[in-house]
């Protein structure tokens, strides 16, 4: 499946072959095959429906992206590193494409007529909220962001470079101690799967990007460097 590769082979790339503009890694992404589906749990009766954006936007030549620090007193994944998303509104949004970039110019101030889409990756859920999450890339321009503090604590800009260095990533089955505020009530039931392989992205030193957003990096770099 896209979605979940076993090889992390970009890592093995010199440094000058790691290095993209923005207009590379949009070329690239329209060469993808037609995004998978990744179900982390049971089937929910009634999975409610939400989108990510993967924002990205070219720093001094080169192609990064953009994640945040979510606000410590979010109900959910609080403090955590996270890419802009948030649940489908069918009074406003026609699909989840344009709910992923709603929720990115709402969380990030990106302006709506300078944010567009670059393709699209997998479907990832039910997650343990019970979401169905449809993930997309869009091009930005660095000099909008303008976070909302009510929801993003900080903002991290990373060239692809430095994101796919073999000092800025690992892979491990034992779970990251980390505290990501309560669940949902009714929330699935999730259980650890011993076998999973979890995927850490360094954003700063003593900080990562893992779970359901690592999976996502890691596809949207497997699907770049393919």
């Amino acid at each position: 499946m896209r979605g979940t590769p076993t090889e992390s082979f970009w890592l093995d790339l010199p440094e000058p072959e790691r290095r993209l503009t923005v207009a590379q890694v949009s070329d690239r992404l329209r060469t993808l095959p037609p995004p998978g589906r990744v179900r982390l749990l049971p089937e929910a009766s009634e999975p409610r429906l939400g989108a990510i954006l993967v924002p990205l936007v070219e720093v001094e030549g080169e192609a990064a992206l953009v994640v945040t620090k979510r606000a410590a007193d979010m109900q959910h994944n609080s403090g955590d590193w996270v890419f802009p998303g948030g649940r489908f509104d069918p009074g406003a949004d026609p699909d989840t494409a344009a709910t992923a970039l709603r929720e990115a110019s709402e969380e990030l101030g990106f302006s709506p007529d300078r944010l567009n889409l670059a393709g699209r990756l997998s479907t990832y859920g039910p997650i343990h909220s019970g979401y169905l999450l449809d993930v997309y890339v869009g091009v930005a321009h660095v000099g909008d962001i303008s976070a909302d503090p009510r929801e993003v604590a900080d903002v991290a800009i990373l060239p692809i470079s430095r994101l796919t260095a073999k000092a800025n990533y690992r892979e491990t089955r034992e779970m990251p101690v980390v505290n990501s505020g309560p669940r949902a009530a009714g929330a699935l039931r999730w259980e650890r799967d011993r076998d999973q392989i979890y995927r850490l992205f360094t954003i700063r030193e003593g900080e990562i990007l893992w779970g359901l957003q690592g999976l996502i990096l890691h596809e949207f770099l497997s699907g770049v460097f393919q």
